[in-house]
């Protein structure tokens, strides 16, 4: 029975992904011709979009990470659940479904920021508003940790992002980063502080090399949203939190 789970995960995941992947395009192809558009550069944004349409925006790399690490984190955390638990099929159908649109999601982030430093709302709201719509049926005390989590998230990036203009004049820190905080912090709850260090962390690790080896530079950008999704995935796959 459970190999019909892991092959629904794989399945539902990495159809969540493919249509992720594609909508990604669509969104990212919308920001950056509404960034040329507030400028006033019209006829920039025309020849942007006549570009775009005949490429992929998404890189080779980062969509065959998408489709790999989607499915592969999904089961693992499965597993890792129902061999710890011994679950009902109906709780084994919820997990399901959450874990393919809550990886998926986590996933999408981090490759959208990653490949063009855009953070999209549309790929962060499903999974929070799925899991409080399982959470209110089951009658769990997740849905508070769900908003103490999405309050620690908001609390501590949005004040690391007004710390960031004070002391440097600009945004040191994207409010994109701060939205992706809340977002994590209401999907792990109050586990969401480990998240956030395992990410800087992680975060601080490549940053520190590639400046040593001088492919960064004070100014450059790193995508936050690749750190905090690589630090949620670990969690994801050894210590996935139980909503049921």
């Amino acid at each position: 029975m459970m190999v019909l789970f892991y092959l629904a995960v794989i399945t539902l995941s990495s159809a969540l992904i493919h249509f992720g992947l594609v909508a990604a395009r669509k969104l990212i192809i919308a920001a950056q011709l509404s960034e040329i558009a507030e400028a006033g550069d019209f006829l920039e944004a025309t020849t942007l979009a006549e570009q775009n349409a005949t490429k992929d925006l998404l890189t080779r790399e980062w969509r065959v990470a998408a489709r790999i690490a989607t499915p592969l984190c999904a089961v693992l955390a499965l597993a890792r659940i129902a061999g710890a638990a011994h679950l009902e099929n109906l709780q084994l159908i919820l997990l399901t479904a959450e874990l393919s649109l809550i990886t998926a999601s986590i996933v999408l982030s981090g490759v959208i920021d990653g490949a063009s430093h855009f953070v999209f709302k549309e790929t962060l709201l499903a999974a929070p508003l799925f899991l409080l719509v399982v959470s209110l049926l089951a009658n769990t005390r997740f849905i508070m940790q769900m908003l103490l989590g999405a309050l620690i998230g908001a609390t501590v990036f949005y004040g690391l992002y007004i710390i960031g203009r004070l002391l440097y004049g600009f945004e040191a820190l994207a409010f994109g980063d701060v939205e992706l905080a809340i977002f994590f912090g209401a999907i792990f709850g109050l586990e969401s502080m480990q998240i956030f260090m395992t990410g800087v962390t992680i975060m601080a690790v490549f940053v520190g090399i590639f400046y040593l080896l001088k492919k960064l530079t004070a100014h450059s950008y790193a995508p936050m949203g690749v750190f905090l999704a690589s630090g949620a995935l670990l969690f994801m796959v050894f210590a996935p939190p139980q909503w049921i």
